[in-house]
């Protein structure tokens, strides 16, 4: 992108913490510059603190498989099946870092363990109202070697695994059958390095 970014400033005016549960949701009164210099008026906005979370793409490049997870997800229940087919992802508990984050989440919700991660993006899935960021990354795993369902108890997760070839998965994206976020992002680095995957992983070796 060749567009200069223009710089600009904004003030926030006061912040109020109006819900603290499992997530938190703040008040926010903000201004901030305009395109033609001035200020706009003090606006108040709705800020969802959620924290950053992170996913991970796993790929076994020998037998051109992915390994997906399926599971109950609330923010879909307007759905008519709220259980959606993702990759493994999970938010970054304090103290952690993204990388160690998909590490363990492999683990719990697949069955696997890992070696070399490497990255996808970063990026804000909904920055109009909500603070997350998600960190994507891929790693490549043996398909055979993952578990069929899986889970953190103490999270009450109930997860199935799921294998699908290379050639299904790109398909079904294109056919729009993905609808979180992490696995439509995923699977299209996927679709565009698919031909690449060979000396992607015997670089990440």
């Amino acid at each position: 992108m060749k567009q200069k970014k223009h710089t600009k400033g904004f003030n926030i005016q006061s912040r109020e913490r109006v819900y603290n549960g499992f997530y938190q949701l703040e008040k926010v009164s903000v201004k901030f510059q305009l395109y033609n210099e001035s200020w706009s008026p003090v606006v108040d906005r709705e800020l969802f603190q959620r924290g950053d979370a992170a996913g991970i793409l796993l790929v076994d490049a020998d037998e051109n498989q992915v390994v997906l997870v399926e599971q109950f997800r609330i923010g879909a229940v307007a759905e008519e099946d709220p259980w959606l087919l993702d990759v493994v992802a999970g938010g970054i508990d304090a103290g952690s870092d993204p990388v160690q984050t998909v590490i363990k989440e492999a683990k719990e919700e697949a069955g696997l363990d890992i070696g070399v991660v490497s990255p996808i993006m970063t990026y804000y899935p909904s920055p109009g109202a909500c603070s997350e960021r998600i960190h994507l990354y891929y790693a490549f795993v043996k398909a055979d070697q993952a578990a069929k369902y899986a889970g953190c108890e103490q999270e009450h997760e109930d997860i199935r695994v799921v294998t699908v070839s290379i050639n299904e998965a790109i398909e079904a994206l294109g056919q729009g059958k993905f609808i979180s976020s992490p696995a439509i992002i995923s699977l299209q680095w996927l679709r565009d390095n698919r031909h690449n995957l060979a000396n992607l992983k015997a670089k990440s070796v």
